[in-house]
């Protein structure tokens, strides 16, 4: 009787040990910040504001790249909210610890990404930047290590600003202006990606990396490249600890 004791408690105690670690939301953000904006509620500038409603970093949205106002902003809900930006933009959070907050090693980043306007071309970044060039400059892939989704549904991947040599094509129908959501997990020790996830394509993304080290993931960052009359945009962007995390659903089909 002693041995069946013995042996069902090991049993539980190996349970236990396989259980896989629960995901913890680091970052999520619904862009709700212009429900009540002081001024133009089109152009309530992105920089500044915090994440909501998750914000376990504590910390602001910083310009990577672009102007102000008109180039990176939030509009209201009872429009779509959502991030956009024209023309060359872009955004960062600070990852760093801060509390009780550590910033994890394997990080899995999600969010729903389209197009507003009618040129052929243009680009959503999601992904990281080691460092913020600032204000003013007109290069939203500098210092950014990522995933940027272009126009017509292709997925180049970034190492710290530089393209992979080839992106992979959208395999279904690609609609730019209807959110799909993008997906992939990190592990900054390792500097790798993988469990890339693009809704309703079933291509196979096998990129390979060693780029997304600890100093490459210093900030969370999103943002785009249009041309004058069109815009990229970001609903629902979430950042949780670990591997798997489950996809996000894609908001309505509905421009900014």
């Amino acid at each position: 009787m002693k041995k069946i004791v013995v042996l069902f408690t090991a049993g539980i105690a190996l349970l236990s040990l396989a259980a896989p670690a629960r995901a913890q939301v680091i970052v999520k953000d619904t862009f709700q910040e212009a429900t009540n904006p002081p001024d133009n509620p089109q152009n309530l500038e992105m920089a500044g504001a915090k994440p909501s409603p998750v914000n376990l970093p504590g910390a602001t949205w910083q310009l990577a790249t672009g102007d102000g106002t008109y180039e990176s902003y939030l509009t209201p809900p009872a429009t779509t909210a959502a991030a956009c930006f024209h023309n060359v933009a872009s955004v960062g959070l600070s990852l760093a610890g801060n509390g009780a907050y550590v910033k994890p090693s394997v990080l899995t980043v999600s969010a729903d990404s389209a197009f507003a306007g009618d040129s052929a071309t243009g680009v959503c970044l999601l992904g990281f930047y080691s460092a913020l060039t600032g204000p003013h400059t007109a290069n939203p892939v500098a210092n950014f290590t990522g995933l940027e989704l272009q126009k017509n549904g292709a997925l180049q991947l970034i190492e710290n600003g530089v393209p992979s040599a080839t992106a992979i094509s959208y395999t279904g129908t690609y609609d730019p202006t209807k959110p799909v959501t993008l997906s992939y997990t990190i592990d900054t020790g390792k500097g790798t990606i993988s469990n890339i996830s693009l809704s309703g394509s079933t291509s196979t993304y096998s990129f390979t990396s060693k780029a997304f080290t600890n100093a490459a993931t210093a900030f969370l960052g999103i943002g785009g490249q249009t041309d004058g009359t069109s815009m990229s945009y970001f609903t629902n962007l979430q950042l949780s600890s670990g591997a798997g995390t489950p996809a996000q659903a894609p908001s309505p089909a509905k421009t900014p």
